[in-house]
């Protein structure tokens, strides 16, 4: 079990690392914005890496590498909303290819996925 802690840490068995955290920290969900980490137990889907800062990953989740063309719709009147995007885009997004660490990697968990709800996220960030 992966468990994050409030102070910005992922745990898991020994290991610990660093993760971004929404500002208002990890509780219930309410709408998109409220700079809320969703509270709950989820499953990681798959995983965006930076191929060119993170060597190797050895898991048996799915592995996407991230380019300079992907973003993630977080634009709630958008038919894309909560999923990847080719960017540039008119529909509001985060671009995954940063020049910070931020989204070095990005697990996406179960979260607000089949269905899709309006103003809900599904990412889940780790640095």
């Amino acid at each position: 079990m992966i468990v994050v802690k409030k102070n910005n840490y992922l745990e898991y068995k020994n290991l610990r690392f660093r993760c971004a955290l929404g500002k208002a920290g990890i509780q219930k969900k309410f709408k998109e914005g409220d700079k809320i980490t969703p509270k709950g137990t989820y499953k990681v889907l798959c995983i965006y890496y930076r191929e060119d800062r993170i060597k190797k990953i050895k898991c048996s989740i799915r592995k996407i590498k991230i380019t300079k063309q992907m973003g993630w719709c977080d634009d709630s009147k958008s038919k894309y909303y909560n999923k990847q995007i080719k960017i540039p885009s008119k529909d509001s997004h985060e671009i995954l290819y940063r020049k910070d660490n931020i989204y070095d990697i990005v697990c996406v968990i179960n979260y607000n996925i089949n269905p899709t709800l309006k103003k809900k996220v599904v990412l889940f960030f780790y640095t």
